[in-house]
């Protein structure tokens, strides 16, 4: 059976014009993925995002399947492309993420199975400082991992229904919530790809770094209910 048939992707997306043609571009290269559908969950983008997807699925109409969808909050726009998953396996991919393998969704979806949820780890599209913070946080998620799973919602494959008997992503939450939805998970269920993904570090840059890792520190810390609020992560 053939990759199209077993995988589909959701990128979440609200003016991302910066970004997402580099995704879309990468995913159209990805070897046994011919065919692949990619929704394309939009926020009520107002810059070129819609604009550029439509290209794209023109321009790599033999590659891929672009849907350009309704989405929302980052959360509404991951949930309404699983709500039209119908393979066995979807993977969510953040508009601002490269991929650093032409095997990595076929890789993905050799190590699926009913249950298993697959993170990525990182690597820096912009420098040293990212390059150190990504590092370390790949170090301090594979001991998080040993008892408790993490995948960002930046790189997040998983069976299908799994994710839908879980509740999917949980739309209330405004930042974290990636990391209470990896916590529904078994342990034993979490693989971290073999392959890394590229992250830009737009968010570092506006917050700050120890302001960010501040953040993520708190949200570990007091939960779901804290992460309700934006704190400054979005806005």
């Amino acid at each position: 059976m053939e990759l199209k048939q077993r995988l589909t992707v959701v990128i979440p997306a609200y003016n991302e014009e910066g970004y997402i043609e580099n995704i879309l571009r990468d995913l159209s290269t990805q070897i046994y993925a011919t065919g692949i559908l990619v929704y394309v969950a939009d926020g009520g983008s107002t810059d070129r995002t819609v604009e550029i997807c439509k290209s794209a699925a023109e321009e790599y109409k033999e590659e891929l399947r672009i849907r350009v969808i309704e989405g929302g909050s980052v959360t509404r726009g991951r949930n309404a492309g699983l709500d039209r998953t119908e393979t066995e396996y979807v993977i969510f991919i953040d508009s601002d993420v490269r991929l650093t393998n032409p095997f990595q969704l076929f890789n993905v979806w050799y190590h699926l199975s009913p249950g298993k949820l697959i993170g990525a780890p990182l690597i820096s599209t912009s420098g040293l400082p990212s390059s150190l913070v990504y590092s370390a946080f790949n170090i301090v998620n594979r001991l998080i991992c040993r008892k408790r799973p993490f995948a960002l919602g930046s790189f997040f494959a998983t069976h299908t229904e799994t994710l839908k008997d879980l509740g999917g992503w949980d739309e209330t939450i405004i930042h974290g919530e990636d990391w209470v939805l990896s916590g529904k998970y078994s342990t034993k269920k979490y693989t971290p790809c073999d392959y890394p993904i590229a992250v830009d570090d737009r968010r570092f840059k506006r917050t700050g770094y120890l302001g960010m890792l501040w953040l993520m520190l708190k949200s570990a810390i007091k939960g779901p209910d804290y992460m309700r609020k934006d704190h400054g992560y979005w806005n």
